[in-house]
């Protein structure tokens, strides 16, 4: 697909219409918390732990797509391995399509698993260089003993053209392909046991431009089709508003903010949230030099073994006040689809938000 036709379908299609209204949670996730001891010495008299996740809830929808973003550091990744299963946390709950994962054994989470996989940031790293392209999408078809022999050749060659790849590739091996490609075999290997929902971490940031915009796009297809759920992780502002439905933001472990994709990028109450959007470059010159109101972040990350007390901004925040610095603030409404984490979140729009519309629609 040239990048061309891309752009001008990026234009034409909504998210979330009919599909994402189903309204019914597929995966909740509450209070998670997950810290990693970090203690040095033989006799560790002194426990330091690196904070990754603290207290995070988080509610996606059958249908939907919710976007996370935030700095890298700031636990994105870590919230996505607790959600597959890999990674225990030390308190809360995951709950899959009304089953706490968590409390299931071995075998039951198996079962279960068929329900949710992931497609990963590096396709080189999460391909296995000496199995074919058959092997790698056959391999959960084989695990779960789905099907045999003739059909399961029928399932990898229906799954490559899905994705978009001629049947003839399942020969090759991972080396042979282009990022893009790989990138569709890892979607075709997710696909492969039909799950309900897929954890995409940032499977587009190490791709060129014109490629992410192709695989956005059939990520958006795929979940029309099989009505697909997707927690979304990225780097890119511009990628996740356009694939998302909903955008909740993340500092060192916590929610900051969340809402309504739209809300978020021309309604950015909690401070962070604007800082990230004003460092989105805009194709104008003169608008980037002369006409933006940029919001700086103030010094750098703090340490995550010893975040600051109160509001973990507050040491980076242009309007920080003494509460901020002594209590933390809580997630609440300040309008219709839109919470946020701050004591004093800006409720007047972005004065760009006509540039910032045209730029990301």
């Amino acid at each position: 697909m040239e990048a061309k036709s891309v752009v001008y379908y990026m234009k034409d299609r909504k998210v979330g219409d009919p599909m994402a209204a189903e309204h019914s949670p597929l995966l909740e996730i509450s209070g998670i918390k997950k810290y990693f001891d970090v203690s040095k010495g033989i006799f560790k008299k002194k426990k330091q732990y690196l904070k990754a996740v603290d207290r995070v809830n988080l509610t996606l929808n059958k249908g939907e797509t919710v976007g996370i973003v935030g700095e890298s550091g700031c636990g994105k990744s870590t919230l996505a391995n607790i959600v597959m299963g890999a990674l225990p946390p030390d308190e809360g709950n995951i709950i899959f399509d009304n089953t706490d994962i968590y409390s299931l054994s071995k075998k039951e989470l198996k079962e279960k698993r068929r329900g949710f996989q992931m497609v990963f940031q590096d396709p080189s790293s999460s391909l296995n260089p000496r199995m074919t392209v058959f092997d790698i999408i056959a391999e959960p078809l084989k695990s779960f003993n789905i099907v045999k022999g003739k059909q399961l050749i029928e399932e990898v060659e229906k799954l490559l053209s899905i994705v978009g790849l001629d049947i003839s590739y399942k020969k090759r091996y991972p080396h042979e392909f282009s990022g893009g490609q790989r990138q569709r075999i890892v979607i075709a290997r997710a696909l492969a046991l039909k799950p309900k929902l897929i954890v995409c971490d940032e499977p587009v940031s190490a791709l060129d431009v014109s490629i992410q915009a192709q695989i956005l796009n059939l990520l958006r297809e795929l979940q029309d089709k099989y009505h697909l759920t997707y927690l979304f992780i990225g780097h890119g502002l511009p990628s996740v508003h356009y694939i998302s439905d909903r955008i909740a933001v993340m500092y060192l472990g916590e929610i900051v903010e969340t809402g309504k994709k739209d809300i978020i990028f021309q309604k950015p109450a909690h401070p962070y949230t604007r800082a990230l959007l004003s460092s989105v470059p805009v194709p104008d010159p003169d608008y980037q030099t002369e006409k933006r109101e940029n919001t700086e972040i103030l010094g750098d990350l703090p340490n995550p073994i010893d975040p600051p007390s109160g509001c973990k901004f507050h040491t980076r925040c242009p309007i920080a006040q003494d509460i901020c610095k002594q209590k933390p603030p809580v997630l609440s409404s300040i309008r219709d689809n839109q919470q946020t984490a701050c004591h004093f979140p800006i409720t007047e729009s972005l004065e760009e938000a006509k540039e910032y519309k045209a730029f990301i629609n």
